[in-house]
């Protein structure tokens, strides 16, 4: 099945004890996925971390 893969790197969230991966973690990946399944895999910037608004930090908001 045709598809786009978008890695965006998970963002810290207080109390969470997961961490946010180095740039040659996710290359990593992104090389492992482009040989396993022959899609377009995209490496993205996150956005918001500045407000605490960035993937993954919301769901720990309220």
């Amino acid at each position: 099945m045709p598809c786009k893969i978008n890695l965006i790197g998970f963002n810290p969230v207080e109390g969470v004890r997961f961490r946010s991966p180095r740039l040659e973690e996710l290359q990593h990946f992104q090389k492992i996925l482009l040989g396993a399944c022959k899609q377009a895999v995209t490496l993205r910037r996150s956005h918001g971390t500045d407000i605490a608004a960035a993937c993954g930090q919301l769901a720990g908001a309220g």
